[in-house]
């Protein structure tokens, strides 16, 4: 978050840092409430037009080995994303929760031609079955992100369960893309030192240029 002369805040930076989780959960509740407002084919035209951002983007085309998740009824819709990822022959990963860890691994569904048993976990989404083969993080080139509410550094507002953040630290050499619906889109998600932002965030109506190795200023708005 931006730096304030202490003399400015009406909080101490330690009563701040205690307010960020509660900052947190009440975003959540609203946000999870806004999306599960959209009415009947919004998220489906919104799902399709972000979509189509993401594989216009430079590191989807170069990507070969991607994860990709699988959407909740209310989520962006991902199924364009692995269908051109599967079109082009692509190494496609699910994350699967694996208890007792704390994050995520990255099966995969589909190798080119050859595709994987999927099974139904708690919440009703397929994922690969045990037995698939698994993908270390730091092997991947892309992994698409999702978030609750996103802002344009890239902090993301997940679940609340951490499994992205404790995960995202491995994955080295993977660009990653936050997705969401545009009106997800805030000026500034409260972060805390284990929050790991992603390098890109996408909407249905923007693309930004989170981070980048090169010194430019982001983000960039296309």
């Amino acid at each position: 978050m931006t730096d304030v002369p202490r003399k400015a805040l009406p909080y101490t930076l330690e009563q701040l840092d205690a307010l960020r989780p509660r900052a947190k959960a009440a975003l959540r509740k609203r946000y999870r409430g806004l999306r599960a407002s959209l009415p009947p084919g919004a998220g489906a035209a919104r799902s399709q037009a972000l979509c189509e951002r993401v594989i216009a983007l430079d590191p989807w085309r170069a990507a070969r080995t991607l994860a990709v998740f699988r959407s909740l009824p209310d989520e962006v819709d991902t199924a364009a994303l692995i269908a051109e990822a599967r079109a082009r022959g692509c190494t496609v990963c699910l994350p699967v929760v694996v208890d007792g860890r704390g994050e995520l691994e990255f099966r995969v569904a589909w190798r080119g031609d050859e595709g994987f048993a999927l099974e139904a976990n708690a919440w009703g989404i397929d994922e690969p079955a045990a037995g698939a083969p698994v993908v270390p993080p730091e092997a991947l080139d892309l992994v698409v992100v999702p978030a609750l509410a996103i802002d344009g550094a890239g902090h993301r507002l997940g679940y609340g369960r951490g499994y992205y953040d404790q995960t995202l630290v491995r994955t080295v050499n993977a660009v990653t893309l936050g997705v969401a619906f545009d009106f997800q889109l805030i000026a500034e998600v409260p972060f805390e030192a284990h929050d790991v932002p992603v390098a890109w965030v996408v909407t249905d109506q923007r693309t930004l240029r989170a981070s980048s190795d090169d010194g430019r200023d982001p983000p960039e708005n296309r």
